[in-house]
């Protein structure tokens, strides 16, 4: 009997030691990335481009990359930022016109990002929230960060452009109102002339 409990025990121990249990890993990071957009604030669309770059603060891990050129009208994603463990990690992203001497941006162009990361039912997640730099932040989740970009009206451009047209246009009148009045000064004159004589 004792050898059968033996015998037993060995087979469980067996059978225990070689059956795969599930073992759920923890996840040890999380990759984040900011999802940004630049929409046009001009009717034609603006075709220039926004520069993106995204700066740590207060010890928050380095992104892969800082920077992202993005062109009116189109939406994207920054480079990734992996983050080691729940907290809550603080970046300063900035946009500004690639060109601008042409392009500026109309509103909000510096942005404080919090991103919030815990542990979710299926692993770690990321809240992200933006809002203006220089103000407490929002308590709304902001995605995609969105930004504006408008055309600089410069001297001599759109607005100089159309009265040059116009003026251009009223050139052919402005000669033929002058050469009516040069005619009518040369015929004033002649017949001046024929009554003296």
């Amino acid at each position: 009997m004792r050898s059968k409990r033996i015998l037993w025990l060995v087979l469980l121990l067996f059978v225990m030691t070689f059956t795969i249990l599930p073992v759920s890993a923890a996840e040890t990071s999380i990759s984040v990335g900011i999802p940004v957009q630049v929409k046009s604030g001009d009717t034609p669309a603006v075709k220039g481009d926004v520069l993106f770059t995204l700066t740590p603060v207060e010890g928050a891990p380095a992104p892969a990359q800082s920077g992202l050129r993005l062109a009116a009208g189109n939406g994207s994603i920054l480079p990734a930022v992996t983050l080691p463990k729940p907290d809550t990690y603080v970046y300063r992203l900035q946009a500004a016109p690639a060109d601008p001497s042409r392009d500026y941006i109309v509103g909000l162009a510096d942005f404080r990002v919090e991103i919030t990361v815990f542990n979710g039912d299926t692993g770690m997640e990321a809240v992200i929230v933006a809002s203006d730099w220089n103000k407490p932040a929002d308590a709304q989740p902001k995605e995609p960060v969105t930004v504006v970009l408008k055309r600089k009206i410069l001297p001599g451009q759109d607005k100089g452009a159309d009265t040059a047209a116009k003026s251009s246009s009223m050139n052919p009148w402005l000669w033929l109102a002058a050469g009516s009045l040069l005619l009518a000064a040369v015929f004033w004159i002649g017949l001046k002339h024929d009554t003296t004589e």
